[in-house]
This record gives C-alpha cells, sequence and structure tokens, in this order.
C-alpha cells in the first residue's frame, strides 16, 4: 500500500531495494499493476492507499551445472570476484556450446540472483571467452542491481593489459562509437550508429616491433579494446578476429589484471589484481628474446 506520493519507478525502487532503471523495466515489461489503471508509465504520481501488485521474474532451473577451471579471488555473502580462464564462455547464448562460467558457478554453489536476465544470472560485466581476468559476480539481487547502477556511472575501475603490434604513441584516449559491423553483424566496428565508447592507454614497454600496454575502460562496450585498437592501427597480438595472429601466441593477448569498487553493501573500498598467465607470460618472453622479425607476425 502506498503511503507517499512518489513517482511511479522511484517507489518501486525503494520498495524492493533496486535501482531506479530496474524499476522502469518491470514497468515496461507490464509487470507492474495498479487497479482501475490501464496504462502504467514510470512517471505516473503514486497516490496514498492505492495497492500496487508486482510480478517478479521466476528463477530459471540452470541445472547442477558443470565443473569449470577459475579461481575465486574474494567472496562474501552479497558477490564474489573470480580469476576466469582464457577459453571459458561467461554465460549461454544462442551460438554458444558447452559449458560456461556460469556452470561452474553452479557447479560450487554458488548463490546466484534471480533477477536481471535469467540467463546469465549474477553476471555484472563480461569477458571475452579468449580475454582472462577479474569478474565481478554478484549473489544477492541487491547486489546484482547496485553493481549494475555503478558500472553505468563508472564508478568500478577496470584495467587490463594487451600486447599491441606496432609503435603507439606513450599514452592515448581513444573515443570512438562502438556497434555492429554493417556487413558482418556477429562483430564489432568503429560506427556513428554506435555507443560511446572511451578507452585510456599507456605504454607500459616497448618490444620487439611491439608494445605492452595498461589500458582503462570509461565505458564496457561489447569487444571495446579490440576494436579501438584495431582502429588506431595497433591491433592486439594473436587476436584472429580484429587483431594480428601470430606464431607464438594461441589467443589474443588480452588480460583484466585490475578490478577495484566500493562494496555495494558494506561501503568498503575492494582492488584486487590477477597475475598474468602463463602462455601471456611465456609470449612477452619470446618478445623480449628479441629474435623475432616481422615476418613472424602472420
Amino acid at each position: 500500500m502506498v503511503c507517499e506520493v512518489l513517482r511511479l519507478d522511484v517507489f518501486l525502487g525503494k520498495v524492493l531495494s533496486i535501482p531506479r532503471s530496474q524499476a522502469q523495466k518491470l514497468i515496461e515489461e507490464g509487470r507492474v499493476k495498479i487497479e482501475n489503471v490501464d496504462t502504467i508509465k514510470s512517471s505516473r504520481k503514486t497516490k496514498v492507499g492505492e495497492v500496487i501488485w508486482v510480478e517478479l521474474p521466476e528463477p530459471i532451473d540452470l541445472g547442477l551445472g558443470t565443473e569449470i577451471p577459475f579461481r575465486t579471488v574474494f567472496e562474501d555473502e552479497h558477490l564474489l570476484v573470480v580469476d576466469k580462464p582464457a577459453g571459458v564462455v561467461v554465460h549461454k547464448a544462442p551460438n554458444v556450446k558447452g559449458s560456461t562460467l556460469i556452470d561452474g558457478l553452479i557447479y560450487k554453489g554458488v548463490n546466484l540472483p534471480s533477477g536481471g536476465r535469467p540467463l546469465r544470472p549474477g553476471i555484472v560485466h563480461r569477458l571475452d571467452k579468449e580475454t582472462s581476468g577479474l569478474m565481478i559476480i554478484a549473489k544477492t539481487d541487491n547486489a546484482y542491481y547496485q553493481l549494475v547502477s555503478m558500472m553505468k556511472d563508472r564508478l568500478i575501475s577496470r584495467n587490463y593489459i594487451a600486447l599491441v603490434k606496432g609503435k603507439p604513441p606513450k599514452e592515448n584516449i581513444i573515443n570512438a562509437p562502438v556497434g555492429r559491423d554493417r556487413r558482418r553483424k556477429t562483430i564489432m566496428a568503429i560506427s556513428l550508429a554506435g555507443k560511446t565508447a572511451i578507452t585510456h592507454y599507456e605504454v607500459i614497454q616497448y618490444l620487439n616491433h611491439a608494445a605492452l600496454l595498461k589500458l582503462t575502460l570509461s565505458t564496457g562496450r561489447t569487444h571495446q579494446i579490440r576494436v579501438h585498437l584495431k582502429y588506431t592501427g595497433y591491433p592486439i597480438l594473436g587476436d584472429p578476429l580484429y587483431g594480428c595472429p601470430v606464431s607464438f601466441l594461441k589467443r589474443q593477448f588480452l588480460h583484466a589484471f585490475k578490478i577495484g569498487f566500493t562494496h555495494p553493501i558494506t561501503g568498503e573500498p575492494k582492488t584486487f589484481f590477477s597475475p598474468l598467465p602463463e602462455d601471456l607470460r611465456h609470449a612477452l618472453a619470446v618478445l623480449r628474446d628479441n629474435r623475432l622479425g616481422e615476418n613472424e607476425y602472420e
């Protein structure tokens, strides 16, 4: 029962402890009903004494899961931070075959929230299949909605390490919108019709015909780093889709090595690091031996 006059989306956000955007989504999906009201909008003012019904999404049975290799860096009752290895897909999708990180979390008995997107429970942000490194996973609806809101407001810092072909400027800010490629819908490209995408980078070390970069994301578009680096003319080594395949790497040299955020429930500052995986350390050693010529880049 309503006891105070507010916008409907604001009221639902307060009562259900969810972000306003999620309340708006419930309204748009027709999950909110008010007696004698046919058309319900987020902007509608609530009235004292009226009753509002909300239909929350039903959890989907994702089975018993499958054992997947990943490292848990941090865990409490609200969330966990995991170190995803290369070769593991984060969640199910129509074109995904085999087990995913979600399957691995379920197998380990991790509680995942039913809110958000049912096929990707708890997933706040993603990493590509062949990108390794740190991810935040929510364990409750409240933590999920708070973390998604924090991600949208750029309150979660994410740093990556990449190895690129060529000698890029010492530092740069790449500000170019990213959207679906007009000719190949399965890949992304720089597009004026795309969404704002901003990537900062600085060179850690120049190597033989290559450079090691530290990157910081201001936005999190699909394949953003890979597309941006290709766009600037310094593609990621080992990336067969956007980058530069090489004989000494079996996947793209891209690793999410650092993540920092304020815990959405406790308010504590959190920062976590992930060491460079063995295959990427080996690739660096090959380059630092300085015995490769440009013909080694396929």
